[in-house]
């Protein structure tokens, strides 16, 4: 026996991978009506209770995706509909296996109800965490591209300016941040090379963080 013997629940599963780029919370819905399809479907030797855990599984990935990639507002519906729409879906069709011959269910809280919204709560947190990652990644990248753009507007000016020597801080806990041993030792060669000659120079110095940047302009030499 194999997962093969559920077509509809196959079919879901692919039709979600197909609509999850452009339509996330559709992509979703259609994960969570494949649950009912091992409930529904003939007995076979796979639980379906195991069936609705890939189920689950996949909806968390997809909760993930949506927190990661989508707004915040797409991302908390999603995870309202799966934390809620699945727990839901498995109290009203129950698995067969659990079923006695009276037809009522012979667990009256099934764990997969307390699992699955801790779980979609998790996975939110996950992609919420990816999210805010990639945010400050390309914030940092926009300072220091708009940095690198006033140092080559001053020496278009026709002013001496080296750099820029750029200092990314990264905080590490709330209120602490550091920045790389590197980037000292690059910035120190940097000015190093800059007042070699004598003559006055400037060096462009800038530090970025997540939050937020500051440029300075070092002179060297007389004013």
């Amino acid at each position: 026996m194999s997962i093969r013997e559920f077509p509809a629940l196959i079919c879901a599963l692919l039709v979600s991978a197909l609509l999850l780029r452009r339509m996330p919370l559709v992509a979703l819905a259609v994960t969570l009506a494949g649950a009912v399809a091992p409930s529904i479907g003939p007995p076979s030797e796979i639980p379906a209770s195991s069936l609705q855990v890939v189920v689950a599984c996949a909806a968390g990935l997809e909760v993930c995706y949506m927190a990661a990639t989508r707004t915040r507002r797409v991302s908390v519906i999603g995870a309202v509909l799966a934390g809620a729409g699945l727990p839901i879906l498995v109290l009203a069709f129950p698995p067969p296996e659990l079923l006695p011959p009276n037809g009522r269910s012979a667990t009256p809280v099934p764990l997969i109800t307390i699992a699955v919204p801790l779980a979609v709560i998790i996975a939110w947190l996950i992609g919420n965490s990816i999210r805010q990652a990639l945010a400050r990644t390309e914030l940092v990248r926009a300072q220091a591209a708009a940095q690198s753009a006033l140092a080559e507007r001053l020496r278009h000016e026709g002013r001496a300016v080296a750099g820029p020597a750029l200092f990314v801080c990264k905080h590490h806990v709330f209120g602490v941040g550091t920045f790389a041993a590197e980037a000292v030792l690059a910035g120190d060669r940097l000015v190093a090379e800059a007042g070699a000659s004598g003559k006055p120079a400037g060096v462009l110095v800038g530090t970025i963080s997540s939050c937020h940047g500051a440029v300075n302009l070092l002179s060297l030499g007389s004013a």
